[in-house]
């Protein structure tokens, strides 16, 4: 009786999903595709609902021939710099805010006047873009203040189908 890992990547374009023996062989691997909405020349949005109904349908066809018992690990990856806004139910309230997305140049052009590129990058990290999701956070703040007020937690993709779904995706599954 074999052992697996379940891996799923949670891209741009969709959800990659692979399993895995415990030997490091391929036993299977799909793809669920989802849509990027693009607006406004430079926005570009996803439901996070599609998300987790990419992990729900790539899990389902990659375990049909396994029991799901046998599945040590899963593990996700994904998609950074993103914007997930949820409420403290853990629903998403817009549709996230992807890191294609460049309409916070307001809001890093305000924090490059508080701050040096080179001071931002030494606290956070990264380098001073719209690309960002605290950027993103900002821009809602500033333009849908109803949702930036009901905002509990901003998370990128993985970590909102991890902190929202886990107790769903083990009872549906394991």
């Amino acid at each position: 009786m074999g052992k697996y890992l379940l891996a799923h990547d949670l891209g741009t374009s969709g959800n990659k999903a692979t399993l895995f023996s415990t030997e490091g062989q391929l036993i299977a691997s799909c793809t669920y595709n989802y849509d990027v909405y693009y607006s406004n020349n430079n926005w570009a949005e996803q439901n996070p609902n599609d998300w987790w109904q990419a992990v729900i349908s790539t899990t389902k066809t990659l375990i049909k021939n396994i029991n799901p018992k046998d599945i040590l690990a899963v593990s996700f990856s994904g998609q950074m710099m993103g914007c997930v806004c949820v409420d403290k139910k853990q629903e998403p309230l817009r549709n996230a805010i992807i890191w294609a997305d460049m309409r916070a140049t307001k809001q890093t052009q305000q924090i490059a006047k508080q701050i040096s590129p080179q001071r931002f990058y030494e606290i956070t990290g990264h380098r001073l873009s719209p690309s960002y999701g605290g950027q993103k956070l900002m821009w809602i703040k500033d333009n849908e203040p109803h949702i930036y007020a009901k905002t509990y937690k901003m998370l990128n993709a993985k970590d909102f189908i991890i902190l929202n779904k886990k107790t769903a995706l083990k009872v549906q599954f394991f």
